[in-house]
Parts: C-alpha cells; sequence; structure tokens
C-alpha cells in the first residue's frame, strides 16, 4: 500500500488485469519494473593499511579530503558538537549487518533509531551476506577512530531493507515489487521524521521476465513509480540523495530513476583526481534538465569489509558521502528548509578540472562540505600554492590583526562585519611569497594562491651580513643563471613556479664566490644559508695560464681576475689597464676600464676580464712567453703565461 498515491502494488496473473481495472474504484492499472544498480567491479581488497593522515581518518582520508570534509568537522567540533547530531538520515539498501568495528559507535549508542524490512516484511533488516547496504551505510555512520570515518558519524538512523537481490533458488532477483518496497519505506521513514533519505538503487531497464523495463522517454522524473514516490517525500520536506546509476558516461542520458527527479540531489562518480568515473551515468533528463547535479568520490572508494576493507567502486558508494554532507549542512542549518539546504550545497560546488561549465556528466562539480556549512559572518579561505597544493601553516590578516591560521588541509575560517565588505584579507607564509584576497561577501569560501619562494641569506663566517651581495639562480641543468640582490636583511627571496631542484651560488664584492649550491624543491620553509669568505688584500691571477695554437682555434681564454683594496679606499675607484706583452715588451693586446677598490675587474658589460691568445688584428699570436701586466692605485702587478705550438 502506498497512501500517498491512494495506490497499491500487488503480484496477479496477466489475465486478471482487465477484471481490476473495470472495478469501479481502480482508476489506473500501471505495469513497472525494477533494476538494481549493477556494481562496476569487484570488491578489493585495500593493498594494506594507509597512513591515519590528519584527523585520524586512516582509510576514508582521501575521499572525504576530496569534499572538504576533514575542515567542515574541525568547524563543527569546534563548536562542541558531534558531526550528523541531531540529524535522522534514512537508509534505504538491500540489508544491512552492523558487526564491522566501524559501526561499534553506532551500535553503543543506539543510534538506529527504527529499522524494518519490506522484502520479508519482518521487523529484522539485518542479513549477514549484505555488504552492499552495510558499506553504502558506514559512508555516513562509520567510525573507527585511525581507521575509517563516515561523514556524519553522530547522526541518527533509519535503516529499511527494499532491495531483493536473489530469490529462494539464488536466481537473480530484479522486479517491480521492490520498486513499491521503496515507496513504503519512504511513507514510514517520513512518518518518523526522516530528515535525509539516500538510495543506492536504483531503476530503468534489465529486469526479470516478465517484468518490462522502463525507457528513456520514462526518465522525465514523473513516470516511474520511484520517481513518484520521491518527489512525494519531497513534497513533504525530506531530502532525497539517489545514485545517477552506473549505466556509463560513454553517451549521454544514461540516468537512472529516482535521480531524474527535479529536486532529487542525484550524484555521480569522479575518481580521486577529479576525473569522472567510465561507469557514471550521465543526463540530461528526458525532458531536458541537466544531471547529475553533483559528483563525488566513486571510484576505489575505502569501505569495510568482512576481513577490515576494502575499495568498492560505484555511484552507490559517492552518494552516501554526499548524503552525509548534507547532514552536516542540515545540523549547522537546522531552521533552513530542504530547499535551502540544497540550495546551499549546490552553492558550494566547485567545478573539475575537466569540465569547463556545468554539464550532464558532473553537474555541478564537486561540493565542499565547509562552504556549505558555514554560517552566520563566517569567510571561508582556502589557501592553495602554484600546484594547487593545500598549505597548512598560513597566516590570515586584516588590517594587521591575525584573523586565523590554515589547517592541514588549507582553510580557516574568521568572521568579518558584513557592512564592512569588500575587505582586503593578506595572507603570510614563513616559506611562500605574501599573498591577498578581496573578501566581497561572509559565507563564501575565497581562495588564495601563493608562490613558493626560495630564501636564501648570505653571510661571511661570524655570521655578519654581506653588503651588495647577488644570488645566482638556475633551474638545475638548464639555461641562465638568474641574478637577485639581496635585501638590507641579507635576503634574497627567489620564486619557484616549477617542483625542480635549483642550483644557486652567490657573489659579492670583496668575497670569493661560492659554489653551485643543488637545493631541492621539497626544501619548503627553511632559509638556505650561504657563507662567503672575504677575499685577500689583492688579488691577481690568470687561470689557465696556458693555452696551445690549437685552444686559441677553439675559442678558449684566459682569464684575467683581479682585485685589489691596498691601492684605493674601498668603494672608491679608479681606472685600470691591463696589457699583455711579449718577451722584447711589445703590447699584443690591451684593455682598460674603471674599476671599484674591492671589486673584480670586468668589462663593460660586467662580463670577467679575458684574453683570447690573439692580437689586436685578431691573430693568434706566436707560441711563447707572454706577461700579463696589470697598473691599477699606482701599483703594477706581473703575470707570466705561455703560449704553446
Amino acid at each position: 500500500m502506498f497512501k500517498w498515491a491512494n495506490a497499491a502494488s500487488f503480484s496477479v496473473h496477466a489475465g486478471t488485469i482487465t477484471t481490476i481495472a473495470s472495478l469501479p474504484f481502480v482508476k489506473d492499472v500501471l505495469p513497472v519494473a525494477t533494476v538494481r544498480v549493477p556494481a562496476p567491479g569487484a570488491l578489493k581488497r585495500a593493498p594494506g593499511k594507509r597512513s591515519a593522515g590528519p584527523g585520524g581518518y586512516g582509510h576514508s582520508l582521501t575521499q572525504l579530503a576530496l569534499l572538504g570534509v576533514p575542515q567542515a568537522h574541525r568547524y563543527i567540533q569546534e563548536k562542541g558538537a558531534v558531526p550528523g547530531e541531531d540529524v535522522l538520515v534514512g537508509v534505504f539498501d538491500e540489508g544491512f549487518w552492523l558487526g564491522h568495528p566501524s559501526y561499534d559507535s553506532v551500535v553503543a549508542r543506539g543510534a538506529v533509531v527504527a529499522d524494518s524490512d519490506f522484502v520479508t516484511h519482518s521487523p529484522d533488516p539485518y542479513v549477514d551476506s549484505a555488504d552492499h547496504g552495510m558499506q553504502v551505510m558506514a559512508l555516513i555512520a562509520g567510525h573507527e577512530p585511525d581507521s575509517f570515518a563516515g561523514i556524519a558519524w553522530g547522526a541518527d538512523f533509519i535503516v529499511a531493507r527494499t532491495e531483493q537481490s536473489v530469490d529462494s533458488l539464488g536466481q537473480e532477483y530484479e522486479r517491480h515489487v521492490e520498486e513499491d518496497n521503496w515507496a513504503a519505506a519512504m511513507v514510514w521513514a517520513e512518518s518518523l521524521g526522516v530528515d535525509i533519505v539516500t538510495t543506492s538503487v536504483a531503476y530503468r531497464g534489465g529486469f526479470t521476465s516478465p517484468d518490462t523495463d522502463y525507457v528513456y522517454e520514462d526518465m522525465d522524473g514523473n513516470t516511474a513509480i520511484i520517481a513518484r514516490a520521491a518527489q512525494w517525500g519531497i513534497d513533504r520536506g525530506v531530502i532525497v540523495v539517489s545514485a545517477m546509476g552506473n549505466e556509463g558516461s560513454f553517451a549521454t542520458g544514461t540516468l537512472v530513476s529516482p535521480a531524474d527527479v527535479e529536486d532529487v540531489v542525484a550524484v555521480g562518480a569522479v575518481d580521486a583526481d577529479r576525473r569522472i568515473a567510465f561507469f557514471s551515468s550521465t543526463g540530461p533528463t528526458a525532458d531536458g534538465r541537466i544531471k547529475p547535479d553533483l559528483v563525488a568520490m566513486g571510484l576505489g572508494v575505502s569501505v569495510p569489509n568482512t576481513t577490515g576493507y576494502g575499495l568498492a567502486s560505484g555511484t552507490s558508494f559517492a552518494t552516501p558521502m554526499v548524503a552525509g554532507l548534507v547532514a552536516l549542512v542540515k545540523q549547522m542549518h537546522p531552521a533552513a528548509s530542504p530547499q535551502d539546504i540544497r540550495e546551499r550545497v549546490y552553492r558550494a560546488c566547485a567545478l573539475s578540472p575537466y569540465q569547463d561549465s556545468v554539464d550532464n556528466y558532473y553537474g555541478r562539480g564537486i561540493p565542499d562540505a565547509l562552504h556549505a556549512c558555514i554560517a552566520g559572518s563566517d569567510v571561508y579561505l582556502l589557501v592553495e600554492d602554484t600546484l594547487s597544493r593545500r598549505v597548512a601553516g598560513a597566516e590570515a590578516y586584516r588590517d594587521g590583526t591575525l584573523m586565523g591560521v590554515s589547517d592541514s588541509f588549507g582553510a580557516v575560517v574568521f568572521s568579518l562585519d558584513e557592512s564592512a565588505l569588500p575587505e582586503t584579507v593578506s595572507v603570510h607564509h614563513s616559506g611562500m611569497a605574501n599573498g591577498a584576497v578581496i573578501v566581497r561577501s561572509v559565507q563564501s569560501r575565497n581562495r588564495v594562491v601563493l608562490d613558493h619562494v626560495l630564501r636564501i641569506r648570505v653571510a661571511d663566517p661570524r655570521d655578519s651580513l654581506v653588503q651588495d651581495a647577488r644570488i645566482h639562480v638556475r633551474e638545475q641543468g638548464n639555461g641562465a643563471y638568474t641574478s637577485y640582490t639581496v635585501d638590507s636583511n641579507g635576503v634574497a627571496s627567489i620564486p619557484r613556479y616549477s617542483t625542480v631542484s635549483y642550483e644557486v651560488y652567490a657573489t659579492a664584492p670583496g668575497y670569493v664566490a661560492s659554489g653551485d649550491t643543488l637545493i631541492p624543491f621539497d626544501l619548503f620553509s627553511d632559509t638556505v644559508a650561504i657563507i662567503l669568505k672575504q677575499r685577500s688584500v689583492s688579488r691577481f691571477a690568470v687561470l689557465p695560464n696556458v693555452l696551445s695554437l690549437s685552444d686559441i682555434k677553439d675559442d678558449a681564454t684566459m682569464r684575467i681576475d683581479f682585485m685589489a683594496m691596498e691601492d684605493v679606499p674601498l668603494g672608491e675607484g679608479q681606472w685600470c689597464q691591463i696589457a699583455v706583452r711579449s718577451l722584447n715588451g711589445d703590447a699584443v693586446w690591451e684593455f682598460a676600464g674603471w674599476l671599484t677598490a674591492g671589486r673584480a675587474v670586468a668589462d663593460k658589460n660586467g662580463a670577467p676580464v679575458v684574453w683570447d691568445g690573439r692580437s689586436r688584428s685578431g691573430r693568434a699570436v706566436a707560441p711563447g712567453v707572454y706577461f700579463v701586466i696589470v697598473h691599477y692605485g699606482g701599483s703594477t702587478y706581473k703575470k707570466k703565461v705561455l703560449i704553446t705550438g
């Protein structure tokens, strides 16, 4: 019986249908049919225990982080509440088993407030072999510290067995009566005050004969019995969350019912990289509406099994996570209408990187639980780096006042006076360049991207600052060096835009240049120190001091490295004259330039001064001994060099 529709369903011989239809109190007789959402793949054993991760989420961290759930949990718990508290969630599936450790808290606090079996009409919907229902419900209700967490483990639950996958002979059983079971369960759950119903069973095709299939034209939100039942529940204030189905994303229009109902929250599946799962059903509905409404992780989802935890895939597993997210929003906004709650969830969605706009594969994209939950004057700031990785420990400031620090998921929540908006919030992190964001409204999510910065401090062996030091940087083995001048604290800040390592060296007037230092990208927040040793009072060297004619032909050069501090006051300059002369005193090459004391001689472009073994006419000089002679500050310096045949 289905009192809302003034209807009932029966199993009757086909020959009696005409007689039944002729009865004066019968308005219509309609055949119905069912199919359970098929699983895209077998359940797999998880490859070893995962790290508990931040917050002790264990196996479930990846799937929850994709939805912003850990941040939402922190927000709720800071208000002294348990996630999902005071919300009543209905779970409709093929049966349930609560013997897994993740259900210990559910059993201990009596969180299942009502249960019923609409298949056998017994008061006990618990079936030892019911993996599917057990796993679906655990994604909301489960909680085993440091191993697994559902999204709303503090909620209360109504469980209803509406699905029968095999008959008494062990044969596949896909019949229209299961749709009637679902409708009856909705009537029952609504009478108990259920807030949210999550369903991972759905209907369209593949029915056991003689039942007939629905066709695409029936996916209009008003034809299938389950669609009508879902709508009647929605009309009475129930939020219904349904799987899109696993009929494939290879084509459009593969959705199943009740995902076709306009106000049902229809959930598709993505992988951990936010790419649509190959099996996730698509819209549009038969009357042209976009479905799904949103997506969640449904490929490789961690779920409990009889040996611990494993991996499962399907929109069946994305759906309860969204239902759990909806429960958190209901908890934080208890007076909000179902429509307002749905809209909050939809506004909190962000497009997948693989979609350009709302579409029939991803819907509105992936919801953010924290964004959907925040209330009042709260503002949500998400801090990321240039590689879209979350940044912990970033400090948010407004007018010099610290508003909050980002958590391990890059989230920080603070309050602003709405009447003062827009406001500029600056963000600081010791290992990154400062950033800023303009906040235009409360209850909003704002994203700021910080550039990675490599900070290099130049000092002498006594840890004194080195004036006028320069840092020279390039990506490892790639291209020319880029130079940066240190600030008044002796620190150069170098932006990093990729995950490569960097080669770095430092120079400064009066100091010996450092050798290359290889700095890996994962050196995140520390300031790297480079120590420079002060040069001797005077320095004069020619390197190398021997060239062959063959070297000259190959464009090899001798570098003339000269610096003096004793002849001219430090910081002042004079002309420096350099000549290369033969044994008989003839000048074969000359250079002249202004040289500041304490700095190495350089050409007009700042490059080292070199002699290429050629005369002023450009010809290679004859083999023999030559002298490099420097005149500077009233002193003369001389070095002998050799050209060989």
